[in-house]
């Protein structure tokens, strides 16, 4: 094939597929089910992990010096961000750009928005005390067990912001597209 035969072709080809205001408006509410399918794939795999850690936590605690009352408040600490992240997740199952008016659909963002901060909020009340006194008692069992503890509480925060992020992301996104 040559230069003018592909030419040709390329002149040739049917331009009738272009986008009109209802082929954009269909692609912009498949993107924004596609997120919220994936921030509710999200809450629903960290509520079933951290509902799974209010039992494993005492299971992985007993055999240790650490106090009773550690092991009950990290059931406790896990047992509550997991009925937080649950609420979390039955607001973006009522989520439903398709069958909600626009202004129906930005209060469950919003509303989404309130419940993660409050569920943050919560959940650094309750863990900075936790890893304080475990980081302590991790101390005065064995210096590698506080070292190990120390990582873990680095490498946690990490994790946890960077999933923070994400998520932040995708509902401010879902949002934006609302507004528009």
């Amino acid at each position: 094939m040559d230069l003018e035969q592909l030419r040709q072709k390329w002149q040739g080809l049917d331009s009738d597929h272009s986008l009109d205001v209802e082929n954009i408006s269909y692609i912009n509410e498949v993107k924004t089910h596609s997120r919220i399918g994936r921030l509710r794939r999200y809450f629903a795999v960290m509520s079933v992990v951290a509902l799974l850690w209010v039992a494993l936590f005492p299971i992985v605690l007993w055999n240790m010096e650490v106090p009773r009352f550690i092991i009950i408040y990290g059931a406790v600490f896990f047992a509550v961000m997991g009925v937080m992240i649950i609420f979390v997740y039955r607001s973006l199952k009522v989520l439903d750009p398709g069958r909600q008016t626009v202004v129906e659909a930005l209060q469950t963002v919003c509303r989404v928005q309130v419940l993660r901060r409050i569920h943050r909020q919560v959940g650094y009340l309750m863990a900075l005390p936790l890893l304080a006194v475990m980081i302590y008692y991790f101390y005065m069992i064995s210096m590698p067990m506080f070292y190990g503890g120390l990582a873990g509480a680095v490498i946690g925060l990490c994790i946890g912001v960077v999933n923070d992020r994400k998520a932040s992301r995708l509902i401010a996104s879902i949002r934006s597209e609302l507004e528009m």
